[in-house]
């Protein structure tokens, strides 16, 4: 009898497990931001039998997911599509001239904490500047004559406080050429300082560049697409 009544409780109970799980697709239109800005943030979230796309020509998120996960991601979204902020992208940049025989500069493979050692040494120029940039925007600035900073940011994150940036590069400029540093995309901590070190063979030099974007009073102009 314990048996059969057990079963009974089992099979009444399948029926939840399946509505628990059931799939459901919701559309979520965007205001402030591009929908690109935010489809890698919230398919962080999504569980594993979720997916998200994009409508591009309405600006909008189509989302399929577990019913239970829909509040919480409506949520997320509401959080990122909010009008573009305003940062203070504070910036400097060292130059150290080095021996090619010695530090980070040697001919034969060796391997050095260059974070350690520009420590220790002085730099032979330095500078520091505050760009001002918005979601959506660039800016641009030359902190050492000849070394031009570009920066695209593409959407902030403040559940995890992070600005992503579509395009972060340094570049050494002169008249008769330009040759890059380092460029790619970054996701930078808010507040927090973010160290890049690079080796310039064709100066015989290191460079170390430091960024911090400072979250400002926010702006009331939309995200341009």
């Amino acid at each position: 009898m314990k048996m059969k009544e057990a079963g009974l409780l089992l099979a009444a109970a399948i029926p939840l497990i399946v509505a628990a799980q059931e799939l459901v697709t919701f559309r979520v239109p965007l205001k402030y931001r591009d929908v690109r800005s935010v489809i890698t943030r919230v398919s962080e979230e999504v569980g594993p039998r979720g997916q998200v796309t994009v409508d591009r020509a309405s600006n909008a998120l189509y989302i399929s997911d577990e019913r239970e996960r829909a509040g919480a991601l409506r949520a997320l979204i509401a959080a990122l599509d909010v009008p573009p902020r305003r940062f203070a992208l504070q910036a400097s940049l060292s130059l150290y001239a080095m021996p090619r025989k010695t530090g980070l500069l040697r001919d034969e493979p060796l391997f050095t904490d260059a974070t350690s050692f520009l420590a220790g040494t002085v730099p032979r120029a330095s500078a520091a500047q505050a760009m001002d940039i918005r979601e959506g925007g660039s800016s641009q600035a030359t902190l050492i004559p000849g070394y031009t900073l570009r920066a695209t940011a593409e959407g902030y994150d403040p559940t995890r406080r992070r600005l992503a940036f579509s395009e972060l590069s340094l570049s050494m400029e002169s008249a008769s050429e330009k040759a890059p540093v380092f460029s790619g995309r970054a996701v930078l901590p808010e507040g927090e300082p973010t160290v890049f070190v690079a080796s310039l063979p064709q100066t015989a030099e290191a460079c170390r560049l430091s960024l911090t974007p400072v979250l400002m009073p926010e702006a009331n102009a939309k995200e341009r697409p």
